[in-house]
């Protein structure tokens, strides 16, 4: 895992200091076989398991009113997972630092989500959790779900953000179980792969 991260200016790989192209972001994520514990295999673009309800969370959808570029990929390891999805988002500082800290607020402000997966009702609920030092923010939530009447949460998911100038790094890592420690080092080699473009 790696421990502290340097955050120099936002600057791709063009040389200057505007803000990356959707290309260059696309070109900055990560690819399967730079992913830690694969084989992965890339999937079209989709929610991980237990995350689409977070949608409805007000303090989620705050920040990226100004994003101008963003990228994302989906990787699945096998039917229990893990599953990663890595997006990068481009936006002014501040509409950075606003997406970084809508994770925290999220699991401050939302409560259980009702949600219907295959039929099921479902409810979602997250909790915010300590998170590396990586870059000059970062956030991190643990998403649970449990069966509507009581059951007990099952920890279905990670979401952790970075952020890198104004580029704002995400993670998802979903399993069963789901491994936090995989979050973390997916996180940071995402982040060093934009900061490496960004050199």
């Amino acid at each position: 895992m790696a421990s502290q991260h340097v955050t120099p200016a936002g600057v791709f790989s063009t040389g200057t200091s505007s803000a990356p192209t959707t290309a260059e972001l696309k070109a900055a994520l990560l690819t399967a076989a730079q992913l830690p514990g694969g084989p992965y295999t890339q999937v079209p673009a989709g929610s991980i398991p237990g995350t689409g309800a977070l949608g409805t969370c007000p303090a989620l959808s705050a920040g990226g009113a100004g994003v101008t570029a963003q990228a994302s990929v989906f990787y699945e390891a096998g039917l229990y997972g893990p599953y990663i999805e890595e997006a990068l988002l481009q936006d002014s500082l501040s509409g950075a630092e606003q997406m970084v800290s809508a994770l925290t607020e999220a699991a401050r402000s939302c409560g259980a989500i009702p949600v219907t997966i295959d039929g099921l009702n479902l409810i979602v609920t997250m909790q915010a959790e300590p998170f590396a030092a990586i870059g000059s923010q970062q956030a991190a939530i643990a998403v649970y779900v449990a069966a509507a009447g009581g059951s007990a949460a099952i920890h279905a998911a990670d979401i952790a953000a970075v952020r890198y100038g104004d580029t704002v790094i995400e993670v998802a890592n979903a399993g069963y179980p789901v491994d936090q420690a995989l979050t973390t080092e997916v996180t940071a080699e995402a982040y060093d792969k934009v900061v490496a473009d960004g050199s």
